[in-house]
């Protein structure tokens, strides 16, 4: 069939014109669809063979992208409200004949155009399901062609056609077998693009944060920002995010990671840090979250107003981070209006511990003197960012550390962090060796007086009371049997009545011996506590420093022979650090 002349020029004319740049567009449209509503059959017929001289060029050149672009600018664009359907479904039928060509070109380019056909199309267009489930088979097809780029462009095209929901869904399953198996970087980083998100995509995309390729590792971290919302993740999850991505040997996979954090999870707390960090349980991730914190620091800039008056833990780890974050980057004068006077921070202290004494005394929820005991943790950390220039403000700083360490309420954590601030307070080895000392002679005097000869004569008395209580029950119990049996049950309601009377009194000496255990088995890992602290920061040895020595006989070998098997085991790791300083 023969072309108008007319037409052929001006075709081409245009696309030429579209092909040098995207700014002949718009213009190149509007001339496309007035040649088009001239006369619509001649219009494809002159349309198609010009379609072709692109379809066999399969080198990315810049030119041919965007004559690509122009092409499913015009087959998806609407004027005043009419769509250009006829041409779209048109041009889909006659790209989908092509896709099964040998030539790889054409194969390339018939899945780009669908692709950026079928994504450019309103949803609410009509076209038959026929070809939608031409358009599936076909495109799953070439999700296993041999050319990465066409298959690449296969999984942009099912982009439409996929339910995340849908376990079963071909499109899914196809996505989730390119993204663990497909050898190729752009194929998985597209299926990234473009899948879904739902409970059983989201496994997979965060399994991609772990990808042997940096690039994809990187893309992967850009979706989670796009298109992943905080709230979706588990904390598991987060803290994995942020351990695998800060931790990566790439730069820009770190960027990436530190751009979800402060672009993704921060904005969607409104810039809020301590929000955030709710969403973290610093409580548990203490590490992991410190560098993600300070990486915002740096990027934003700080908004908390920190009240010690009403420190919650994650205000006081904030506030912690933050204080070490102005000293790590040199910045004096900020850090000092941050930091409180080292009197006020000793108030802080000692207020914190009265708080954890009541909690202890009042049994309190678990949480609330965990919380308490995290906020102190805090506190102590951020005592070495304080001023300590001066004797009197280490001294006063020393006081309530030296009481917080001798206090059975406070967990043994928060006393080696304790220690660790002494001895910035103390550097000289034998005054924080004396120091400890006479922590732990304080910490072990109630062991000692238990230990007299008067006490544990008293001791002995209370356990044969409680022996000689548990052999009457017993008999009682027995007797009660024999009179259930004979019948005699006034008998045995009375016999029951008198053992019940002694086990209240059995109940009551048991409880009191616990507690009596209890305490006197905390005061042994006190001991041990300190003693441990000791003997890592100490440099001399036990025969340079008497004192030192004395702390075999007096603590560790009575803790060796503990009946709690908490207690021996504190015991052997201080024998194993007494060797270590041992001559």
């Amino acid at each position: 069939m023969g072309k108008p002349k007319s037409e052929i020029p001006a075709l081409a004319e245009i696309l030429n014109e579209c092909q040098k740049s995207f700014a002949a567009h718009r213009k190149g449209l509007l001339a496309l669809r007035k040649l088009q509503n001239q006369d619509p059959e001649k219009f494809v017929e002159t349309f198609v063979p010009m379609l072709n001289q692109i379809l066999v060029v399969f080198k990315r050149e810049p030119a041919v992208e965007r004559l690509v672009s122009f092409v499913i600018s015009f087959a998806t664009a609407k004027e005043e409200g009419a769509r250009n359907e006829e041409l779209a479904v048109f041009l889909l039928g006659y790209l989908l004949e092509r896709t099964e060509v040998k030539d790889k070109a054409v194969r390339m380019r018939a899945c780009q155009f669908i692709a950026g056909i079928i994504n450019g199309l309103d949803e609410d267009c009509e076209i038959d399901g026929e070809l939608w489930d031409d358009i599936l088979a076909k495109m799953l097809v070439r999700t296993r062609d041999k050319i990465p780029v066409v298959r690449g462009f296969a999984v942009q095209a099912l982009a439409r056609l996929q339910d995340p929901s849908d376990a079963d869904n071909e499109v899914i399953q196809e996505y989730l077998r390119l993204l663990a198996d497909d050898p190729s970087t752009d194929v998985r980083k597209a299926v990234l693009s473009n899948i879904g998100l739902s409970k059983l995509t989201l496994v997979e995309i965060l399994r991609r944060t772990k990808d042997v390729s940096d690039v994809m590792r990187k893309h992967s971290f850009g979706i989670l920002t796009s298109k992943v919302n905080i709230k979706v993740l588990s904390i598991s999850q987060r803290i994995a995010l942020i351990k695998e991505g800060l931790n990566d040997r790439v730069d820009k996979v770190r960027d990436a990671c530190m751009d979800m954090i402060c672009k993704g999870w921060l904005q969607s707390q409104n810039e809020d840090v301590l929000k955030l960090l709710a969403c973290l349980d610093v409580q548990e991730y203490e590490e992991t979250v410190e560098p993600a914190l300070k990486g915002i620091f740096k990027q934003i800039p700080m908004k908390v107003k920190f009240d010690p008056d009403n420190l919650t833990p994650d205000m006081a780890y904030c506030w912690r981070v933050y204080a070490a974050y102005l000293h790590d980057e040199g910045n004096a004068a900020l850090l000092e209006d941050v930091v409180p006077e080292t009197m006020k921070f000793c108030d802080i202290v000692r207020q914190i511990i009265r708080k954890l004494d009541d909690q202890k005394m009042q049994n309190d929820e678990e949480d609330d003197s965990e919380n308490s005991e995290f906020v102190l943790k805090q506190l102590l950390l951020m005592a070495v960012q304080l001023d300590l220039a001066d004797e009197a403000g280490r001294r006063s700083l020393s006081s309530p550390l030296v009481e917080l360490s001798a206090n059975l309420n406070v967990a043994e954590r928060i006393v080696q962090v304790a220690a660790q601030v002494l001895r910035v307070l103390h550097p000289a080895d034998s005054e924080f060796n004396l120091l400890l000392l006479e922590i732990l002679s304080d910490v072990k005097d109630p062991v000692e007086l238990l230990e007299r000869p008067d006490n544990r004569q008293v001791l002995a008395e209370a356990e044969e009371v409680l022996v000689k209580l548990e052999q009457e029950i017993a008999e009682l119990n027995e007797k009660k049997t024999i009179y259930a049996n004979q019948e005699r049950f006034d008998d045995a309601r009375r016999v029951k009545e008198e053992s019940g009377v002694l086990e209240e009194q059995l109940d009551k000496l048991r409880q009191e011996k616990a507690i009596r255990e209890s305490y006197i088995e905390g005061i042994w890992l006190r001991s041990l506590t300190l003693s441990e602290c000791l003997l890592e920061r100490s440099r001399q040895g036990a025969a340079r420093d008497a004192a030192i020595g004395g702390l075999l006989e007096h603590v560790l070998r009575p803790a060796l022979g503990h009946a709690s098997p908490l207690v021996r085991n504190g015991a052997v790791k201080c024998l194993g650090l007494y060797c270590l300083l041992s001559p």
